[in-house]
């Protein structure tokens, strides 16, 4: 499902750098609780629970132009005013992420990278898993949906041999929607009867 470009996504990004800053300043951390995104796609997730968890202060971060400009859009006609959407890839801006500043991580629908080769850039792989670990406050956690059953076996493997805590692992998540959204993905994937995988750790 690639996305095609659309420059009028890029052109609101730079318009609106108020909601779509290009780097992580001390501002982001004056909020109390704050949740990051990575791959936000085209936003239905960010805005959705930017709308119904007002407490929170929700970061996307998605390096793809076009969908982060589609994400924008829907942060300024819903009135979201608790969510920014930042187009960058995550290796460009983590390491300027304060130290215990996070309270949870999600990865939706994330890049499978199948072949050996790649794995490194999964978003799961062990260099960023270290890196969520000293982000995210004590008791921090992080939750990471896909579709691919490889990546996910894999990941569980990947954060085994991490510093985090397994706390639940689904093999068919039906979706719980106490602390969470239908992504777009996930809505065209459950449209085909395909299985979603789920995962939730936490940082002890």
């Amino acid at each position: 499902m690639r996305t095609k470009y659309k420059k009028w996504a890029n052109d609101l990004l730079i318009e609106r750098q108020e909601l779509s800053p290009t780097n992580i300043d001390d501002n982001l951390f004056k909020h109390d609780k704050i949740i990051l995104e990575i791959g936000s796609g085209k936003g239905d997730y960010l805005y959705k629970m930017a709308l119904r968890f007002p407490n929170y202060y929700f970061v996307g971060v998605e390096k793809n132009s076009t969908c982060a400009g589609i994400t924008l859009k829907k942060i300024i006609d819903n009135d979201v005013n608790n969510a920014i959407i930042i187009s960058k890839d995550i290796n460009e801006i983590i390491l300027d992420i304060k130290k215990s500043s996070i309270d949870g991580i999600i990865l939706n629908f994330s890049d499978p990278w199948p072949k050996k080769r790649h794995h490194k850039r999964r978003l799961t792989s062990n260099n960023l898993l270290d890196i969520y670990y000293d982000i995210l406050k004590k008791d921090g956690f992080l939750n990471f949906k896909t579709d691919n059953e490889l990546l996910f076996e894999d990941s569980i493997k990947y954060f085994n041999n991490s510093k985090f805590k397994i706390k639940k692992i689904d093999y068919d998540y039906q979706f719980d929607p106490s602390f969470d959204e239908i992504t777009d993905y996930e809505s065209y994937f459950r449209n085909l009867n395909q299985k979603i995988y789920r995962l939730e750790v936490v940082k002890e």
